[in-house]
């Protein structure tokens, strides 16, 4: 499923002219928190891995997550805020 979905705006911005190449991709979201402690979403970070198979330029941010144990748990480097590219 992780794959499908990752595969669907490759697909839509190889379509494009100039897609590919420019392509920043903001991932919203890697937990969620059903009680104590807060859970890493396992498809998100699959999303995340196949993007970056396909040389994309992939931000995640979350608000609950701490970027310090994402980077060392799934060697993904989460933001600590988002801004304006």
């Amino acid at each position: 499923m992780g794959s499908y979905l990752a595969t669907q705006p490759v697909q839509k911005l190889s379509s494009k002219k100039n897609g590919m190449d420019e392509a920043k991709i903001l991932v919203l979201g890697l937990t969620f928190k059903g009680g104590f402690p807060i859970y890493v979403i396992q498809k998100i970070i699959d999303i995340v891995d196949k993007l970056k198979d396909f040389n994309m330029s992939v931000d995640v941010y979350d608000s609950w997550a701490n970027p310090t144990e994402v980077k060392q748990e799934y060697s993904i480097e989460a933001i600590r805020a988002v801004g304006k590219n």
